[in-house]
């Protein structure tokens, strides 16, 4: 939503009816096994929880602000296994989720994919082999889809599509990635998209759907991007110390992403660094850290409850929330002035699917909810849509995920 609006938001605090949701940035440091929460807008720091050895993941649900962080867990004669532990963002109401006794295996990277009831993970096993595993959110077991050679590290899922994104580095070869369709796994159906052309680390990937981009990271320093098909690969920004887990704030146009250094002396020095998707204006956000290991972003919710009495300065269009969504999502926007406002959803082929309003509305905070549907009662297939806002000279639009 535009800054101004998000300003008087944070103002009129006390005439809220629902509490204000901060900027957060979450990072692992496998120095001290702690998960941190950063305030993007302070700069406060806080240590939220102390985690087993070797704690490595990171994942943030932000419509529930939930929290999943992985490492090995004591089970005392049962030796030790890599877990997956769940909390609330201020590391309260702690509790594991799963365990993975792949032996000697490290939960590397997961996904709460909520719109399924189901958890993903890319688990590294010995000898050098690597598994997607899926968890049931209404059962208590788990079961091993696929199976690569090689060792595994970043893993992120496109919704839409239903296939998978990760990093492998096979044996005696240059680190890759590759996607794969989650329905059909096998592994002959897997697909190398990109190679890396540093010798180096692939640590990290991550999706831009609006832009159709994956982003990844080396640590060798190294960020790229490509398109989701491998195409136009190119590097983004180069000779870092290195680069470690990212993240995408793709409203703001940022990418933010981790990296430490090693000191003899001093032992690890980690910053959280900051730049454009373009790989311009690179800015250190949290300097003086540990050892950063993964990130997670979590954004302000939609100000929904708010009384439209405040005086509003801009005519703005938010971002809907839920995003992705199932079966109902909220678009809110603002109007400084009394204004007659037109308010559409377009498929991706830029026809119109659903008009949700055309009438004059009063000025203030204005919401509408839309159900997937069509203006003839059909519910739309899965996809991704065009919602646009036009009031007067004024004409916004953003692109929406709608999951059957």
């Amino acid at each position: 939503m535009g800054k101004i609006v998000k300003m008087i938001f944070v103002a009129l605090l006390a005439a809220a009816s629902q509490a204000f949701s901060q900027d957060y940035i979450f990072w692992t440091d496998t120095r001290d096994t702690s998960a941190y929460r950063g305030t993007l807008d302070t700069q406060d720091v806080t240590q939220i929880f102390k985690g087993p050895p070797l704690i490595n993941a990171i994942f943030v649900t932000n419509d529930t602000e939930t929290l999943y962080v992985t490492g090995f867990m004591d089970l005392g004669e049962r030796a030790t296994a890599s877990g997956i532990i769940r909390m609330t963002y201020s590391g309260t109401d702690t509790h594991a989720v799963v365990l993975d006794y792949c032996p000697f295996g490290k939960v590397e990277d997961l996904y709460d994919w909520r719109e399924t009831g189901q958890l993903l993970w890319l688990s590294s096993c010995a000898p050098r082999h690597s598994h997607i595993r899926r968890f049931h959110a209404d059962s208590t077991s788990f079961y091993l889809p696929a199976c690569w050679d090689g060792v595994g590290y970043g893993f992120t899922i496109n919704p839409i599509t239903n296939e998978a994104y990760f990093a492998i580095e096979p044996a005696y070869a240059r680190q890759e990635i590759y996607k794969v369709k989650l329905d059909s796994l096998a592994p002959y159906e897997f697909e190398s998209i990109y190679i890396s052309t540093a010798n180096s680390q692939i640590f990290d990937v991550e999706l831009d759907l609006d832009a159709n981009k994956i982003y990844w990271s080396e640590t060798h320093g190294i960020i790229g991007r490509a398109n989701l098909d491998g195409s136009e690969a190119e590097i983004i920004i180069s000779d870092l110390p290195n680069a470690f887990g990212i993240a995408l704030d793709v409203d703001g146009g940022n990418i933010y992403w981790a990296q430490k250094t090693v000191n003899y002396h001093e032992g690890f020095t980690g910053a959280i660094m900051r730049a454009n998707l373009d790989g311009t204006d690179i800015e250190e956000v949290f300097g003086n850290l540990n050892a950063p290991h993964r990130i997670a972003l979590s954004f302000s919710k939609v100000w929904l409850g708010v009384e439209n009495k405040q005086v509003l300065t801009e005519f703005s269009l938010a971002q809907n929330y839920p995003n992705p969504f199932n079966p109902e999502t909220v678009m809110q926007y603002s109007l400084p002035e009394p204004s007659f406002v037109t308010l559409k959803v377009f498929n991706l082929k830029g026809q119109l699917v659903r008009t949700l309003l055309s009438k004059k509305q009063q000025s203030g905070l204005q919401e509408v909810t839309w159900d997937g549907k069509s203006d003839s009662g059909i519910s739309l297939p899965t996809g991704t849509y065009i919602y646009r806002l036009q009031v007067d000279d004024f004409t916004d639009s953003r692109k929406l995920i709608l999951l059957r």
